[in-house]
């Protein structure tokens, strides 16, 4: 039977917008790197991205500059968060996905996971981010800059930007699709975006398909954490597996848990 996905008790007004075309031409590759400043090279575990500089380039209108997060209006996407980094690294070594996945990258921000999976033969990648600034200043140009170098010697595939809160996205753009792997790094640190985070995996994911959520163990103070998740009951049909524990001896620890589905 098809289990029933998390209920959203709160839905947010902000619509969702599909920014740029299914699938890309080089033109669209020029005018994604026209909007923000020039890329420079990260390297993440074995592999180097390039990733723009979106510093004093893009702005989210009413946050100033030293906030992560500003509630309704700013979830942090001009940020490169740790636990981004530690999916792609995780990504890179260890999980064996079914070839050319369709892959949901939840609150992406710079989108690096999404890209890496672009990258690494996913037929079809939708980075969604709750500020269409982010995807517009940021994570559309990285998926530029990284795959314009070869998009003449081989094929990708499908890269789509979403802005605006998930449950008007699974009502509307997103409203009976499914994937085989959805992303999500740093999007469980209250307890209501932890809730909407196991909605959207609940709703949108494939039978056999799997979610990787990266995240801090505790975020003081706010109730979410990969702790919390584990401890989250889900839906018959889902279960939940801590695959990965980050310790740097700098910041809180911080985990990859994986939710599949039967």
């Amino acid at each position: 039977p098809n289990p029933s996905p998390i209920p959203n008790p709160n839905p947010d007004p902000k619509p969702n917008t599909d920014l740029l075309p299914a699938s890309w031409q080089p033109q669209d590759y020029d005018r994604a790197l026209g909007l923000a400043g020039d890329a420079v090279a990260v390297t993440v575990g074995e592999a180097s991205y390039a990733k723009v500089n979106a510093d004093g380039r893009t702005r989210i209108e009413g946050v100033a500059e030293n906030y992560d997060v500003v509630t309704g209006v700013y979830e942090g996407g001009l940020r490169l968060w740790e636990a981004s980094l530690d999916l792609v690294i995780y990504l890179q070594q260890a999980p064996t996905l079914r070839p050319e996945p369709t892959v949901l990258e939840l609150g992406c921000g710079h989108g690096l996971p999404g890209i890496h999976m672009l990258l690494s033969g996913a037929d079809d990648v939708v980075f969604s981010d709750y500020n269409r600034e982010v995807l517009e200043g940021v994570t559309a140009p990285n998926v530029a800059a990284n795959l314009r170098a070869q998009a003449q010697q081989r094929r990708f595939g499908a890269a789509t930007f979403l802005a605006g809160d998930w449950g008007h996205a699974s009502s509307g753009l997103l409203a009976g699709r499914g994937f085989d792997v959805i992303l999500a790094a740093e999007t469980i640190y209250t307890v209501e975006t932890l809730e909407a985070s196991l909605r959207m995996i609940t709703t949108h994911l494939n039978p056999g398909g799997v979610a990787y959520v990266a995240g801090k163990r505790y975020y003081f103070g706010t109730g979410g954490g990969t702790g919390q998740l584990i401890r989250t009951p889900l839906p018959p049909g889902f279960r939940v597996e801590h695959v990965k524990e980050v310790k740097d001896g700098k910041s809180n620890i911080r985990d990859i848990v994986a939710v599949w589905r039967d």
